[in-house]
This record gives structure tokens, sequence and C-alpha cells, in this order.
């Protein structure tokens, strides 16, 4: 279903986009006409929600895969510097990657908040830093930071 948001020829990235809420938002944009790039750590279900993605009716996007572990740095360069090679530009990233661990506060380890840390906000952070200034030589673009509950 095409909301009409007139988004056609844009380009998205979506972390966390071979699931849930990100694969929902990927699919959403990809029938608005916008090309997606989803990134994700596990290969099998980035493959699986590509093959999803292309299912749906477009007036001709494309969708490609990106393998990323968003706590990396690297990972982060990687996500943007093949979006680009692909599409050109970037004109929305949404923020979505990984959940943090549930757990009652006080069982729960300092690993388990350093995890979430270094995924829900260094690995956002890292990706406004990467794609703000692309977006700021075109004059446009979204960022949509999606935290959930356990944030």
């Amino acid at each position: 279903m095409s909301l009409e948001l007139h988004l056609a020829g844009k380009t998205a990235i979506v972390t966390g986009g071979s699931a849930g809420i990100g694969l929902a938002v990927a699919k959403a944009l990809y029938s608005e006409g916008v090309n997606v790039a989803i990134a994700a750590r596990n290969q099998e279900r980035l493959e699986n929600a590509v093959s999803a993605i292309q299912s749906l009716p477009t007036p001709g996007a494309k969708v490609i895969a990106i393998s990323a572990d968003l706590t990396q740095a690297a990972s982060v360069d990687t996500v943007v510097s093949t979006t680009l090679a692909q599409f050109g530009q970037i004109d929305i990233l949404i923020n979505n990657a990984g959940s943090a661990r549930a757990g009652s506060f006080l069982d729960l380890n300092d690993d388990v908040f350093l995890d979430a840390w270094n995924l829900k906000l260094l690995g956002y952070i890292r990706l406004v830093r990467a794609v703000v200034p692309h977006q700021k030589n075109r004059r446009d673009g979204r960022i949509v930071n999606i935290i959930g509950g356990a944030g």
C-alpha cells in the first residue's frame, strides 16, 4: 500500500532492516519508489528480507543488502560507502539497528549495557556523522532514530 509521500527516486539506509520494524520501514519506503539499502548482521536474514522486499510492486526502486555490525566504526563506513557507490546519494537514514537485551536492571551485567551503548548510541551517532555531510551538500535529508522501549 503506497502512502504517496512523493519520495520516488530518493535513497534510504535502513539499519536493522532485515526484520521487525526495520523490515516494515524498508518495505514501505520501497513501495514509495525509494531505493533502499538495508543493513544488518545476519546475512541469511538480509537475503530473505531482500527477497521479501523485491516481491512488492514498485515504481522502479532497488534494494541492496549490506552485512554490517554497527558496533564497529568500519562497518558504518562500509554501509555509507556502499550506498553511495550503488545509488549516488543518501536522502534518508533510518537508525533502527538492534535491540537492548531485556532483563532485570539489578541482574544485568555491565557487558549488556556496554553492548547496547555501542550499538544504540555510538552506532547511531557514527551513522549520523557519516551521512550528514552528504545531506548537507544536497541541502536536503531526513534522519529518524528509533530507540525502542528498552532504550
